[in-house]
């Protein structure tokens, strides 16, 4: 979408260039084809601009609603999340009321084992991107396995997806994810893990 637009804005200031130099031989007004240059260089440059503050992906109706959004209207992260990634083990995150709760998955979502619970903090609007500290809560993450040690971890929420750092042996990943149904059943007993 955005490579549509600046690719017309590109091609418009070169015609319209060409159009001011031969107006400007021949001795015409500039006048029309200088103010469309100047709105064509707004087309490029506007598309750049949305490039790189939204997905690359949205196009036709996302891409409007996205530009019609309401900024004062904060988003809904309540419910389940899903890791991006092409894979049969994967974070599923659960975020209901103050709390959000963080599961290694495997085995296709046949079993989970606790990485985080963590309190969470609702966006006030719709401004983006919205971060916040959670902080880790060790009465229950103290008795799982694999529970992250960490006492908190930042969260960022922008363009429908939620980003976090997670650490496995010493190696830290940045997990991507987007709002998804994988399976959420409810909190872990106290061993941390659980078989369905």
């Amino acid at each position: 979408m955005y490579f549509i637009t600046g690719a017309v804005g590109f091609l418009a200031c070169i015609i319209f260039m060409v159009l001011i130099i031969l107006f400007a031989i021949k001795g015409k007004s500039c006048r029309v084809p200088l103010i469309a240059y100047f709105l064509s260089i707004l087309l490029f440059l506007g598309s750049g601009y949305l490039f790189t503050k939204t997905d690359p992906s949205i196009g036709g109706g996302g891409f409007v609603d996205f530009l019609l959004r309401n900024n004062t209207v904060p988003p809904d992260l309540y419910g389940e999340w899903k890791e991006a990634v092409d894979s049969d083990s994967y974070h599923g995150i659960y975020i209901n009321g103050d709390t959000i709760e963080i599961y290694w998955v495997s085995d296709g979502g046949r079993s989970r084992s606790l990485y985080w619970v963590g309190s969470f903090d609702a966006p006030p609007d719709g401004t983006e991107p919205y971060s916040w500290e959670s902080v880790n809560d060790s009465s229950q993450t103290s008795a799982a396995l694999v529970a992250s040690g960490e006492t908190t971890k930042t969260f960022t929420y922008e363009n429908g997806k939620l980003t976090y750092s997670a650490s496995v042996l010493g190696v830290t990943t940045t997990v991507e994810a987007e709002k998804q149904s994988w399976g959420y059943f409810g909190p872990l007993e106290a061993e941390g893990e659980v078989e369905q």
